[in-house]
């Protein structure tokens, strides 16, 4: 006997769904050939919106060719990132283009690569290393502070994204590359590397990547912005490599550190995903947290004057080490306030090995999942 599926409106999910009988999820219906693309593209917030307002924990969407799913609820995602693990690794359209056009840094990789990549990379943020860090960061800090008093008697605007962008990217500079990067190539670095990024979020919305070895217009460009960089950086860990004493760069410490359980090291191509991963993750995404700090604080003056007094009262006119954090206690939830608000990484993906239930809901193995840290944290519910 032959089995009939019956569809129908979920009773919660409003006009725009159907839904199986099973525990299949709820489908946005997006009708064209490009399916859900063009909305996701251009307006990604109110569509993500558009699919939490199913009431599922999981909504099957399409981009174009490529079904995705969507996860709505804390529970659906700690699932995915903590309780089953095991099943779930760092695919998905984000996830994989961003591994093409950047490399297999310790963002993208995935089981013993990842387990062993982490290794090396421990000594590198061990409280001795973080404290040189942080003097690098106080030593920038004070230079962009007097340079802002000094224009503050100017009736300039002074934009502060940029401001803080040209902190990040010096303190980026400093600690990843130490004094061998010259600002041409700083500069040159950034521009390519900037472009990647914001090539990589445009394809992601889309959906795929359009193969690199076709010569379109965008190809081209984004091709030669990739080994742009590369050849930099690659340069850069050759030179130092062939130094007679290592410095105190994350470079020096990536290529010297040895893996504790093989004693094997990392190769060039190894270290140069690292760095590129570290520069992206040190200045835009820095500078872009600051700014909407920066941005709340000045909507909220008794928020930022609490702030100014426990500054004060704390630090005395000194710039913050790390012995401070812990005593800053309102400062810092005021920070992590902005990033729940203002989340820098806003949209991540995962694939599975294996079909997976969540939630009740079936999701087929290899799927292409889809979550967004800032949708959660401004859903009224949490």
């Amino acid at each position: 006997m032959m089995r009939m599926t019956n569809f129908f409106l979920h009773p919660f999910n409003g006009p725009n769904s159907i839904y199986d009988m099973t525990t299949n999820p709820p489908i946005h219906k997006a009708p064209g050939l490009l399916g859900s693309m063009r909305p996701f593209m251009h307006s990604p917030r109110e569509f993500l919106q558009s699919l939490q307002d199913h009431g599922s924990p999981i909504v099957k969407f399409r981009l174009a060719h490529m079904q995705a799913y969507y996860l709505t609820t804390p529970e659906a995602t700690l699932h995915v990132l903590q309780k089953n693990q095991a099943n779930y690794y760092k695919g998905g359209t984000a996830m994989n283009i961003g591994r093409k056009l950047l490399g297999n840094g310790l963002v993208f990789s995935n089981g013993d690569f990842w387990k062993r990549q982490r290794r090396i990379a421990n000594p590198a943020f061990h409280n001795q290393c973080l404290a040189h860090y942080v003097s690098v960061m106080q030593r920038r800090t004070q230079v962009m502070l007097e340079e802002l008093a000094a224009r503050s008697h100017q009736a300039t605007p002074v934009n502060l994204y940029d401001a803080f962008n040209e902190l990040a990217i010096t303190i980026v500079r400093d600690n990843l590359f130490g004094a061998d990067l010259s600002q041409k190539d700083m500069a040159t670095i950034l521009k390519a590397i900037n472009y990647t990024m914001v090539e990589g979020q445009r394809r992601v919305r889309a959906g795929f990547l359009l193969p690199l070895w076709i010569p379109t217009p965008g190809n081209r460009k984004l091709v030669e912005a990739m080994k742009t960089s590369e050849a930099i950086v690659m340069r850069l860990i050759a030179e130092k490599a062939e130094a007679p004493e290592p410095g105190r760069s994350l470079i020096d410490m990536l290529l010297h550190t040895p893996d504790p359980e093989t004693g094997e090291h990392m190769s060039p191509q190894q270290i140069s995903d690292e760095v590129k991963i570290f520069f992206l993750a040190g200045t835009d995404t820095s500078a872009n947290a600051m700014s909407w700090l920066a941005y709340l604080l000045d909507r909220h003056p008794e928020v930022r004057e609490r702030v100014r007094a426990e500054v004060t009262e704390e630090l005395g006119g000194r710039l913050p080490g790390m012995e401070d954090m812990k005593r800053l206690s309102y400062t810092g939830r005021v920070i992590k306030e902005s990033l729940r608000l203002y989340a820098p990484a806003w949209l991540l993906t995962r694939a599975n090995y294996e079909a997976d239930e969540i939630e009740g809901i079936h999701l087929p193995k290899e799927s292409n999942i889809f979550f967004s840290p800032l949708m959660m944290h401004h859903h009224p519910d949490h």
